[in-house]
């Protein structure tokens, strides 16, 4: 892996961020791919949305897991 490079990212809204970029990485648009993958999976799977304070209040064999920021919580990882 290459080292790593500061870099200031301009989101387009007027927000700039002090970020750290790798040549050698992989980076996803999560909203593009999100959409993406519902629009893949609509005609084969079921969805169902609810808040869940714990993953293992999850009675299924896939996950697709968009907590972002409230990950922690439920992996109750601080």
């Amino acid at each position: 892996m290459q080292p790593a490079k500061d870099v200031i990212i301009d989101f387009g809204t007027g927000t700039r961020r002090k970020m750290v970029a790798y040549d050698d990485g992989i980076f996803i648009d999560t909203a593009i791919f999100m959409i993406s993958l519902t629009e893949y999976l609509k005609p084969i799977a079921k969805f169902v949305t609810k808040k869940v304070n714990h993953f293992k209040e999850i009675d299924s064999k896939f996950v697709i897991n968009c907590a972002g920021l409230g990950a922690g919580i439920l992996n109750s990882d601080k």
